[in-house]
């Protein structure tokens, strides 16, 4: 078994961790893939939902959430909004996701893999919490940079890649 592999074999492991999490949680969610990782999609709504990844390599699982996306590119203010956004709320960090695709805003928590086989019940609180959060933000992202909502299920591929980034 080569590396790339066996770190396919890993991130199998990690999602299957994940699954089950959401299933004892009674949460509907998504299988994703591509060619960086893995993940789930678990839907809120159409414009509210959660991407919970692994990467191929690495020991962590990533929870991201979409703000907004097409964000005009004008880095100082976007920055200072999530900066803003983060101090009230240290524990999920909003983050400016520049691609060649577009800029977006994130909210996002990383846990290591055997960190999160412990919390279970915090993950699933997070996954429940994170899209009102998100949610909650949009007006002040808008006001500064623009964009709009990402959707479910067209940008849920766009969202794996960028939880993955």
């Amino acid at each position: 078994m080569d590396d790339l592999d066996q770190a396919r074999q890993q991130t199998r492991m990690k999602m299957d961790l994940v699954r089950g999490i959401l299933r004892r949680a009674g949460l509907n969610f998504v299988d994703l893939e591509c060619v960086m990782g893995s993940g789930v999609g678990v839907p809120f709504d159409p414009q509210n939902f959660v991407i919970v990844s692994a990467m191929h390599f690495g020991d962590a699982v990533n929870i991201a959430v979409p703000v907004l996306k097409d964000l005009n590119q004008d880095r100082l203010p976007i920055l200072t909004e999530c900066n803003r956004l983060t101090q009230n709320n240290p524990a999920y960090p909003f983050y400016l996701h520049d691609a060649e695709v577009g800029w977006a805003v994130l909210v996002a928590a990383v846990f290591p893999t055997p960190v999160l086989a412990r919390v279970e019940d915090y993950a699933v609180a997070l996954a429940r919490q994170l899209p009102g959060l998100a949610k909650a933000s949009r007006e002040r992202i808008a006001a500064v940079a623009g964009g709009r909502p990402f959707s479910w299920p067209e940008d849920v591929q766009e969202m794996l890649l960028r939880s993955l980034m």
